[in-house]
């Protein structure tokens, strides 16, 4: 006769065995979605993040509910090549983005690159992507990796100064709606409602004046919040086809930031200079296997996004091996579990007659202008941008710091690398229509003057 063990002995020791087994991270979840929104002109020291702004509620609430990264630094002040380094873990230098001759970039995303859409596309997860920039359209490859991706840049001939964000929302609700539900989902999308031209009412304004605010700055303010409820709706829309907090991953990175000639000698749009307001972003993840209510404040590069966010959805995704730090991106989520952050972060541009790097520490970032002074590549002189160094705790670069030698050897040598690299790589050009080119002239990106695309907004002509 079997002797029958009495429950509370099978249950204790069935528990003892659970226990045992080793327990698959939440990081690890195979039917973990993933939701990436980058936001275009997006300065961190405007949002609500640690402020006490208005302008982005949402934002600040999914702050609170995972993880604020608070000194991301972009790569370049740019949005194609910030996002190269965003969705491909590379700075645009690595893969020969950057366009060092003076005049126009027409230069793509190599296909031999690895974007973030690739590595979910091959993990398995559906990918559908959209995009109200047109630097990141299809004609400039960033479509790598993709089942469903949109450009919307084809609005513009409607007369639209820039696709609104309710566009972004209703296309990825489409793509997410016609997408199979038997596989985890990865959503990609793209705003510029932050981005010049400013097309703020004098209504939304004016709820954001202040005594001895410029008008401009109220205005990007009104486009910020006007951003963040685009925001508020694509969460609350997921919601309902099953997106959750439990299930999904959300992020929200920008691109870059914009000089607001605040303070002055900032600039007024992007791409030129390096300062704080077009290279320090804000970065805010939510979901599962990302701490509440957290704040982590250590350098950070535009390049740690991809692979922080691939191993959060259990991806692998390429690593840097420790002599390419400087231009390959890690994994933040160690640093989440208590790992050292990482000391400095690069951030470099070069745009028709500007050859410019930066190189950050949380406590001192140094500048230096390697412009060639040729006579068909001036240097710009106006707003000035000194080679020098500057203490972080002066959040404008007002007044240069002590040297660092130390510091403005490592970023001397980093730049040279970087041309060097340029100079001896195999470049890949977009295809730009009229189309295209009409778009790109929407948002200030290319002029008459070019008979292609033109990489960033000139600050000196941005309203």
């Amino acid at each position: 006769m079997r002797r029958i063990l009495p429950f509370a002995v099978v249950l204790t020791a069935f528990a003892a065995l659970w226990l045992a087994l080793p327990k698959r991270d939440l990081t690890q979840r195979a039917d973990t979605n993933l939701v990436l929104i980058i936001t275009c002109t997006v300065r961190a020291d405007q949002t609500s993040l640690g402020t006490g702004l208005k302008t982005t509620p949402t934002l600040a609430r999914w702050a609170s509910e995972g993880t604020h990264f608070s000194e991301l630094i972009a790569t370049a002040p740019w949005t194609r090549a910030a996002s190269t380094a965003l969705l491909t873990g590379r700075t645009a230098s690595d893969l020969a983005i950057a366009e060092p001759a003076p005049g126009m970039n027409d230069r793509a995303l190599p296909l031999a690159a690895t974007t973030l859409a690739e590595a979910l596309s091959e993990a398995g997860w559906t990918t559908l992507g959209a995009t109200a920039n047109p630097n990141l359209n299809a004609s400039f490859q960033f479509d790598q990796g993709f089942d469903r991706y949109e450009g919307l840049s084809g609005l513009w001939r409607s007369g639209l100064a820039k696709v609104p964000g309710t566009e972004v929302v209703r296309t990825a609700l489409q793509l997410v709606d016609a997408a199979p539900s038997s596989k985890p989902t990865f959503l990609q999308l793209v705003f510029v409602d932050a981005h010049a031209p400013n097309d703020a009412s004098k209504r939304e304004t004016a709820a954001f004046a202040e005594d001895g605010l410029p008008d401009h700055v109220a205005a990007y303010r009104a486009q910020l919040h006007r951003l963040d409820g685009q925001l508020a709706s694509l969460e609350e829309e997921l919601k309902t086809r099953g997106f959750t907090t439990q299930n999904t991953v959300f992020a929200v990175v920008a691109d870059h930031g914009e000089g607001l000639r605040t303070p002055d000698h900032h600039g007024m749009g992007h791409g030129l200079y390096l300062y704080p307001s077009t290279v320090h972003v804000p970065f805010v993840v939510k979901g599962p296997g990302v701490p509440e209510a957290t704040v982590v404040n250590g350098i950070a590069s535009g390049t740690d996004v991809a692979p922080t966010l691939a191993e959060l959805v259990g991806v692998s995704f390429p690593q840097a091996a420790e002599a390419d730090a400087k231009t390959v991106g890690k994994s933040l989520v160690p640093v989440l579990r208590g790992a050292t952050p990482r000391e400095q972060a690069y951030t470099a541009t070069w745009f028709r007659s500007a050859h410019r790097a930066s190189i950050y520490t949380r406590e001192t970032a140094c500048q230096r202008d390697y412009t060639p002074d040729l006579p068909a590549h001036p240097k710009q002189e106006k707003p000035h941008f000194p080679s020098a160094c500057f203490d972080r705790a002066d959040a404008g670069f007002s007044s240069p710091a002590p040297p660092q030698p130390e510091l403005q050897g490592l970023l001397d040598e980093w730049f040279r690398q970087q041309e060097a690299h340029i100079a001896a790589s195999r470049t890949e050009r977009g295809a730009v229509d009229g189309d295209l080119k009409a778009a790109l002239k929407a948002l200030g990106y290319a002029t008459e003057d070019d008979d292609s695309s033109s990489s960033v907004v000139d600050p000196e002509k941005s309203p």
